[in-house]
């Protein structure tokens, strides 16, 4: 989570301020943002976010911040599930594989023994 970095206004003091800084001169934004002890770049985000919310700019809005916001925690989640799952079934193949593999070697051993066991039996009716 994201550590907060300052105060957290409230929306109505936001509005507030956005609206003030549209009424007002585009020159006095720094000395408004002092008159409302807030720094001049938080106001001038905020106008922006205001622009972006009423369509007049490009970017994401309120609200598909505030989506955004509530769905990357889950999104991480489900990526981990899956990744987990994923790293989960890699190693239950691995495991099968290697199992295979023994029984496979095994059954190739059991083979050849067989095999050699054929070949005394032929040398014998050959050598009788």
């Amino acid at each position: 989570m994201p550590k907060s970095t300052g105060p957290r206004y409230t929306g109505e003091f936001e509005a507030e301020a956005v609206q003030l800084a549209r009424s007002s001169s585009e020159g006095s934004i720094r000395q408004l943002a002092y008159e409302l002890g807030i720094a001049d770049q938080t106001l001038r985000n905020w106008i922006k976010q205001a622009q972006i919310d009423r369509g007049e700019r490009e970017g994401l809005t309120t609200q598909e911040r505030e989506e955004l916001s509530r769905l990357r925690p889950e999104n991480r989640i489900r990526t981990n599930a899956a990744d987990f799952a994923f790293e989960d079934h890699t190693g239950l193949l691995k495991r099968v594989a290697a199992d295979r593999a023994v029984v496979a070697l095994r059954d190739a051993k059991d083979a050849e023994t067989k095999l050699w066991d054929l070949v005394e039996v032929v040398n014998r009716w050959i050598v009788t």
